[in-house]
């Protein structure tokens, strides 16, 4: 795993890791150290579990319902949004903890 240079968007700092097989996973950090949003891009999807930690059984919830209508998983709770889209050599998404966002930051900014 290697990591790029962070980019800083004025409420927040985005570090970029290029994992293998052409992945790339972002981690936007507030200015107070938090991670309040993770997302990616790539050919395959990541290890989302990796990613998600104790959020992952809420996406896989949210995914099993997408599979049914073939549809983007999209999941909009106080405390957790995911959206993710998809398909052969083209996933991307994104993971934000809505009430840990900087002031002014719309999460419809991140990825």
């Amino acid at each position: 795993m290697t990591s790029k240079a962070a980019t800083a968007p004025s409420a927040y700092t985005v570090h970029e890791l290029q994992l293998p097989g052409g992945i790339t996973v972002r981690e936007y950090v507030s200015a107070s150290q938090q991670v309040f949003a993770v997302g990616w891009d790539g050919p395959r999807m990541p290890d989302v579990q990796q990613l998600l930690g104790a959020y992952y059984p809420r996406y896989v919830e949210s995914a099993k319902a997408a599979a049914k209508g073939h549809r983007p998983v999209l999941r909009q709770d106080a405390d957790l949004m995911i959206r993710t889209t998809g398909r052969q050599r083209a996933f991307r998404g994104v993971a934000v903890l809505p009430q840990q966002l900087p002031p002014g930051v719309d999460p419809r900014e991140l990825c």
